[in-house]
């Protein structure tokens, strides 16, 4: 099984913790998700160290996507050096179903918010 990665405040996760949907799609986009803690960890501090509160990592079996799942390189590209470059993310263009959830722990973040453990 191939295990992905999401991210998701600890209070929109708790609020869809027992639906069949943990996240909807936005209409015409899709879902980040992320191959790796490092780069995980790497995302979160880009795009979400400024937004306070707690977060879960979702673990994801990709299997159990479909083919809503595909592999695309970042955009903008991710700069050499970076955790993220080089790399194809995971996006899924449908909604997160529950049964391919597989796992859930919290993120671990500094005092000044920033993730170190993803």
């Amino acid at each position: 099984m191939t295990v992905i990665l999401h991210l998701l405040t600890a209070p929109a996760y708790a609020a869809r913790a027992e639906l069949p949907v943990v996240v909807e799609c936005p209409p015409g986009s899709f879902l980040h998700l992320t191959a790796g803690a490092d780069v995980l960890a790497q995302v979160a501090n880009t795009f979400m160290l400024t937004t306070p509160g707690e977060f879960v990592v979702l673990e994801v079996s990709a299997e159990r996507l479909g083919p809503a799942l595909r592999w695309e390189p970042p955009d903008p590209p991710a700069a050499p050096g970076t955790a993220m470059y080089g790399k194809l993310f995971p996006h899924l263009y449908g909604p997160l179903l529950r049964e391919a959830v597989v796992g859930v722990r919290p993120a671990v973040r500094a005092a000044d918010g920033t993730f170190l453990s993803t």
